[in-house]
C-alpha cells in the first residue's frame, strides 16, 4: 500500500483532518479520499491520536501532510524587491523579511514569512504568520515521523489549484478572485480578494465586508491604472460582489468560482500528487523542517536497503560458487587417489598425489640445489653419461689415484691422491678442458708421514715414492653449447670413441 496523505485545515473552531490521497475504510479496506474526515474542533493532541488510529487501520506508520491556515492568521503586504544585498536566496529573503517587518506589526524572528513574485515588476507579496500558532503541532507531527509538505493559506491553496488547472502555462489576462473560505465557519469580514496579473506579483487582500469593500478596493486599483476584466466569485457571496464589480466595471466578465470544502480538499490532493510548489509556503523560518534532508531520508533508506540486498545476494552467490569449487576439488582429489592406486598397486597413497607428482617432477628436472642464474644447467642427465664424461676428461700419461667418485643431480665430487699439488691442478684443468663440467679449483693438502707409514705394503706411498698430496675436485655438469639435450646414450659414446677418447 502506498503512503497516505492528509489535509489538516485550521479554522475558528479548531483543526480538521481529511484525506488528501490514499484512504482506507473499515468496510472494504480501500475507500475514497472523502471517507476520512475527523470533523471540526480538534486540538493538536487530538490530531495526533486521530492520525495514529487511521494509519493503524491502513497498516501505515507515516503519511504526507499539507496544512491549511485561515486568512485571519496571516498578515500580508506588497514591498519593493529592488536594492537587495548580494548573496544567496536565503540572505535575500532575510533582507526582505526585515523590510516586511517595517510595514507590518510583526517580529521577523518570531514569524514564518514567505514571498511570491510575478511578472517583471520590482515588488513582491509577503505573507507572515506567527510561528507560535503552529510550531507545537508541526514538531509533534515530525516527531511521529510524518512529512509536513507545505503550510499554505487555505484560500490561496484553492485559488492556485483552480488557476493551474484552468491555465496551466500562463494567464492570458489579469484575473480577479473573490471568495469566503470555509462553509459557514468564517465571518463576513473574511472576504478575500486576489488579483493575479501576468506582469505583476499577486495582490491578496482580506476585506472588511463584501460588496462595499470590494468596490473600495477596485477604486484603489483603478487609480493605479490597473484594470481587471475577468472575475471569479465564490457562490456564497456571488450576488453582492457581482453588483459591486459591475458598478465599477460594466464590461467585466464574471464567473462562479467553485470554492467549497471539497474543492479545498481536492486542491491539497492536487498539490501532493503533482508535486506542485505552492505560491506561498510558510514551511520556513521557525516552522522549517528540523532535519534539512528529511525529504531524502526515505529514498536514501530505500537505496541503502537495496544495496544491502544486492550485497547479500552477491555474497550468497559467491558462497554457493565456492561450495561448487570445493566439491569439484574433492572429486579431482578422489580421481587422483584412484589413478595413483591403479598405477602403483601396493604403494601407500599419499595425501595429495598431485603435490607428490609435482615434487618428483621438480627433482627430475634438476630444480633442487641449483643456484640462481644456472638456468642453462641441464634438467635431467643420466648417471652413466656423467660417469663417461668424467672418465673421458681424465688426463692421459699422468699417475694419480681416485679414492671416491660421487655423482648426484649433475654434480661431481672427486677425491683422490696425486704426486704433487701441480699434478692435482693438471687433473682439474684436464676435466675442465676435455669435459662438459664446470670445475672449481681443487682443494689439496700434503700427505703426512703417518699416512705413508700406514700403508707399508706399497699403496699410495710406495706408488708416489713416499710422498704425494690428497685432492678434492668439485664440478657441475653443463649442457654443451648448441645441443638441445645433453650428451647421452650410445650415440654420444660412439662419437667420443670416434674421436679417440677413452
Amino acid at each position: 500500500m502506498g503512503q497516505s496523505s492528509f489535509y489538516l485545515s485550521a479554522s475558528l473552531n479548531g483543526w480538521r483532518v481529511r484525506s488528501a490521497g490514499i484512504a482506507t475504510s473499515e468496510s472494504d479496506g480501500h475507500g475514497p479520499a472523502a471517507a476520512i474526515d475527523s470533523g471540526d474542533g480538534l486540538d493538536a493532541r487530538s490530531v495526533q491520536r486521530f492520525l495514529e488510529e487511521v494509519l493503524a487501520k491502513q497498516k501505515n506508520k507515516r503519511c504526507r501532510i499539507v496544512i491549511g491556515v485561515p486568512a485571519s492568521w496571516c498578515l500580508c503586504a506588497t514591498i519593493p524587491a529592488d536594492g537587495l544585498p548580494k548573496g544567496n536566496a536565503a540572505q535575500r529573503d532575510q533582507a526582505m523579511a526585515f523590510r516586511l517587518e517595517s510595514v507590518l506589526p510583526i517580529t521577523a524572528e518570531d514569524c514564518a514569512i514567505s514571498f511570491v513574485s510575478g511578472g517583471s515588476g520590482t515588488k513582491r507579496l509577503g505573507i507572515a504568520i506567527e510561528a507560535s500558532r503552529l510550531v507545537e503541532l508541526v514538531q509533534a507531527l515530525e516527531d511521529d515521523g510524518h512529512e509536513v509538505e507545505a503550510i499554505v493559506p487555505r484560500g490561496l491553496l484553492t485559488a492556485q489549484a483552480y488557476l493551474d488547472s484552468a491555465a496551466p502555462d500562463n494567464l492570458p489576462e489579469p484575473v480577479g478572485l473573490v471568495w469566503q473560505e470555509g462553509s459557514g465557519e468564517s465571518k463576513a469580514s473574511d472576504t478575500q480578494l486576489l488579483l493575479v496579473d501576468p506582469d505583476q506579483p499577486p495582490r491578496w487582500r482580506v476585506l472588511n465586508g463584501q460588496g462595499e469593500s470590494v468596490s473600495q478596493q477596485l477604486n484603489l486599483e483603478s487609480e493605479t491604472g490597473r484594470h481587471t476584466r475577468r472575475w471569479l466569485v465564490s457562490e456564497a457571496i456571488h450576488e453582492a460582489v457581482t453588483q459591486a464589480i459591475q458598478r465599477q466595471q460594466p464590461d467585466a466578465v464574471l464567473d462562479v468560482m467553485p470554492l467549497s470544502d471539497q474543492a479545498e480538499q481536492q486542491a491539497a490532493r492536487y498539490l501532493l500528487e503533482h508535486h506542485q510548489k505552492p505560491w506561498i509556503d510558510l514551511r520556513c523560518g521557525p516552522l522549517a523542517p528540523r532535519h534539512q534532508w528529511r525529504r531524502l531520508q526515505t529514498p536514501a533508506m530505500s537505496c541503502i536497503v537495496a544495496a544491502a540486498v544486492v550485497l547479500m545476494t552477491a555474497i550468497a552467490l559467491l558462497w554457493l560458487r565456492a561450495d561448487q569449487f570445493n566439491l569439484l576439488a574433492q572429486q579431482h582429489d578422489q580421481t587422483a587417489h584412484d589413478a595413483f592406486a591403479e598405477a602403483m598397486p601396493g604403494q601407500p597413497v599419499p595425501t595429495s598425489p598431485q603435490r607428490r607428482l609435482n615434487t618428483r617432477l621438480k627433482q627430475l628436472r634438476g630444480e633442487q640445489g641449483l643456484a640462481a642464474g644456472d638456468e642453462a644447467l641441464v634438467d635431467q642427465v643420466p648417471t652413466l653419461v656423467l660417469l663417461h664424461e668424467v672418465l673421458a676428461g681424465l688426463p692421459e700419461g699422468q699417475r694419480f689415484a681416485i679414492t671416491d667418485l660421487r655423482l648426484e643431480d649433475g654434480e661431481l665430487r672427486l677425491t683422490g691422491h696425486a704426486r704433487s699439488h701441480g699434478e692435482a691442478d693438471q687433473l682439474a684443468n684436464a676435466l675442465r678442458t676435455r669435459s662438459s663440467f664446470i670445475v672449481e679449483p681443487p682443494s689439496t693438502d700434503s700427505l703426512s708421514r703417518n699416512a705413508r707409514q700406514s700403508n707399508p705394503s706399497g699403496g699410495f706411498g710406495a706408488t708416489f715414492g713416499g710422498g704425494g698430496v690428497r685432492f678434492l675436485i668439485q664440478a657441475k655438469y653443463r649442457k654443451p653449447a648448441g645441443q638441445d639435450k645433453p650428451t647421452d646414450g650410445p650415440s654420444s659414446l660412439a662419437k667420443r670413441e670416434g674421436e679417440g677418447r677413452p
